[in-house]
């Protein structure tokens, strides 16, 4: 008799007029979830891309989009640019000043000619005109240029400058061309 009972009660429940448009609306909530999670996920598809796809490092260390799509890619071994087929990766060659400074690369920030690629030991640009890279300098208290060699962070763009941020905490802003001040503020 307790299991009629039940039955008659979960019954009276699932049939009850009151809670029927109820469970009619969480049915059908249920439903459509169930339809759009199968069909976003039919849309939706990844690929993996390691070194034998032409990757220079299975490890990113940061990632940016240019304006014309490229994905950048910076790893402990160069930087790699993607156009969604094909892999173009930029070394530090030692004879050579016109490639990076460093192959580990630490930040990425694209402007409208170029990108900007912190690595662990200072930062350079990349022009997109020549596919050459140049280097960052920092202006010294004195006005005289040194050669950055602090790892760099972070990359920025505000309205008005970029602004790199060393590993050391400092700051460092665009003056003029290529070259950096270091900001104080202590």
């Amino acid at each position: 008799k307790n299991l009629t009972r039940k039955s008659l009660s979960l019954h009276s429940i699932l049939f009850n007029r009151s809670t029927m448009s109820i469970k009619h609306n969480y049915i059908a909530l249920i439903i459509l979830y169930l339809f759009l999670a199968q069909g976003l996920s039919s849309q939706i598809s990844f690929r993996r891309f390691d070194v034998s796809d032409g990757l220079s490092d299975n490890t990113i260390q940061c990632i940016n989009q240019d304006a014309k799509g490229y994905i950048w890619l910076g790893t402990y071994n160069g930087l790699c640019r993607f156009d969604g087929k094909d892999f173009i990766t930029y070394k530090h060659l030692s004879n050579d000043t016109t490639t990076l400074s460093n192959m580990s690369i630490t930040s990425l920030e694209p402007s409208k000619d170029g990108m900007w690629v912190g690595t662990e030991r200072g930062f350079d640009f990349l022009s997109f005109h020549s596919n050459k890279f140049r280097k960052c300098k920092l202006i010294l208290e004195s006005g005289k240029l040194a050669n950055f060699d602090e790892r760099i962070k972070n990359l920025i763009t505000t309205s008005n400058h970029l602004v790199a941020l060393g590993n050391s905490g400092n700051i460092f802003i665009r003056k003029e061309g290529l070259n950096f001040e270091q900001i104080n503020y202590n």
